[in-house]
C-alpha cells in the first residue's frame, strides 16, 4: 500500500489529512502518513442541533466548529463530507450525440421522474462507454443546502485544502476496494436519513436517500409501544430484531419502524436488477455493508439478511486504512459504525489511486 504526501528518502511523513462526517452527529478522523502505513493521528465526535442553513445563530455554531476542526487538525488535507438531501444515481443508455448536448438529454430524460429537475437540483453527467448508435452515461441528481452554504463558506474563506462531497461517496471509499469485482450494496443510517447505494467494480452506480432515520424508528417504537426513548436505545442494542427477548410489543413495533429502510433497500436491489443490461452485467449484488451512526440494532444484518435474500453484515470501516491490528482505536461496534464516512472522507487524499 502507497500513500500520498511522503518525501522521497524520508523514513517518516508528519503529513495529516482529516475527513469530517457533517450531521446532526459530527464525527471527524485524522491519519497521519508513514512511509508504509497510517496511524490515527485524532479522533473527534460532537452532537448539534438538527442542522439548518437558514438559523444565522445555528449556522454561525457549525461554521464556528468547522473551522475549529480544520485549524487544530493542523492537516495538509481536509474533506467534509455532507449528507445529501436528495442524492439519487441512475445509469442511462441515451442515443449518441455530442458532448456539450448530453446534459440537456439526461435532464429531459429524468424530467418524467423528477419534476423541476432542472430549477431546483444539481445534474452531473459521466459517459461510461460509447457504442455505435447509442452511450451509457452515469447521471448524478442532487439537492442539499448545506453543501450550498458550505461552498460558499469555503468560496469565501479559501481554507487551504478543504474540499466537500457526499458521505455515501466517502463511505463507499472506507469499506469498498476500489478494486473489488463484486456488486455491493451500502446502507448508511443516520440520525434523520438513510443513504443507499449499490457498487460495482468500485465505482458508485446507484444512490438514493429517504427522510428516514434512527431518530424516526426511536419515535415510531414510543407511540406504538409507549416505552421511553432511553429504554428503546438500550433495547435496540441489547434485544433488536431478536424475538426471544422479554419485550414482544417492543419486537413488534421495531419491525414496522425499519419496514421503509427494508423497503428502500429493496427498491434499490430491483432498479439495480432492471438496469443492469444497460452496462452489460448480470444482477448480481449478493452483499450488502450496513453502516452509520444509528445502525447498531442487535441482530440487524441478519434481519435484512432474511428479508433481502442477501449476504449482509456490518461495515468493516477501518479496512481501507490497513491499520495495524494493535493501531486500531478500541472503539465499540456501535462508535466504529457511525466513523465509516469520516474515515472514507480523510482517504480522499490519502491513498494513492
Amino acid at each position: 500500500m502507497a500513500y500520498k504526501f511522503r518525501p522521497k528518502g524520508a523514513r517518516i511523513s508528519r503529513t495529516r489529512a482529516v475527513g469530517i462526517a457533517y450531521g446532526q452527529e459530527v464525527r471527524a478522523l485524522g491519519l497521519s502518513a508513514f512511509v508504509h502505513h497510517l496511524d490515527v493521528s485524532f479522533i473527534y465526535r460532537k452532537q448539534i442541533p438538527t442542522i439548518d442553513p437558514t438559523d444565522v445563530t445555528h449556522w454561525h455554531e457549525t461554521e464556528r466548529m468547522f473551522r475549529e476542526l480544520i485549524t487544530g487538525a493542523n492537516a495538509k488535507e481536509v474533506t467534509l463530507a455532507l449528507p445529501e438531501e436528495f442524492f439519487y444515481t441512475t445509469i442511462l443508455r441515451l442515443p449518441l450525440a455530442p458532448e456539450k448536448d448530453i446534459q440537456s438529454l439526461v435532464e429531459l430524460h429524468l424530467e418524467n421522474h423528477i419534476p423541476n429537475v432542472r430549477g431546483q437540483f444539481t445534474t452531473e453527467c459521466t459517459i461510461l462507454a460509447r457504442h455505435a448508435e447509442s452511450m451509457i452515461v452515469r447521471a448524478l441528481v442532487r439537492r442539499t443546502a448545506l453543501h450550498a452554504e458550505y461552498a460558499r463558506y469555503i468560496t469565501a474563506h479559501k481554507p487551504t485544502g478543504v474540499t466537500l462531497e457526499s458521505s455515501l461517496t466517502a463511505l463507499a471509499r472506507a469499506v469498498v476496494h476500489k478494486d473489488d469485482t463484486r456488486q455491493v450494496m451500502l446502507l448508511n443510517i443516520g440520525t434523520h436519513m438513510t443513504e443507499v447505494a449499490i457498487v460495482a467494480y468500485g465505482v458508485t452506480v446507484f444512490t438514493a436517500t429517504v427522510g428516514y432515520g434512527g431518530k424516526e424508528v426511536i419515535s415510531h417504537i414510543h407511540e406504538v409501544t409507549q416505552i421511553s426513548e432511553h429504554e428503546i436505545a438500550q433495547l435496540l442494542s441489547s434485544q433488536g430484531v431478536s424475538t426471544r427477548g422479554p419485550h414482544k410489543t417492543f419486537h413488534k413495533a421495531l419491525l414496522l419502524a425499519l419496514s421503509p429502510i427494508v423497503d428502500a433497500a429493496k427498491s434499490m436491489l430491483l432498479h439495480w436488477g432492471a438496469h443492469t443490461k444497460e452496462v452489460e452485467l448480470r444482477p448480481e449484488c449478493n452483499t450488502l455493508f450496513v453502516a452509520g451512526t444509528h445502525a447498531y440494532i442487535q441482530g440487524l444484518p441478519e434481519f435484512l439478511s432474511r428479508s433481502l435474500t442477501i449476504d449482509a453484515s456490518w461495515a468493516d470501516v477501518w479496512q481501507g486504512t490497513h491499520l495495524a491490528e494493535g493501531a486500531v482505536p478500541p472503539l465499540p461496534l456501535r462508535e466504529a459504525l457511525g466513523f465509516g464516512v469520516a474515515i472514507g472522507a480523510t482517504l480522499k487524499y490519502l491513498v494513492k489511486d
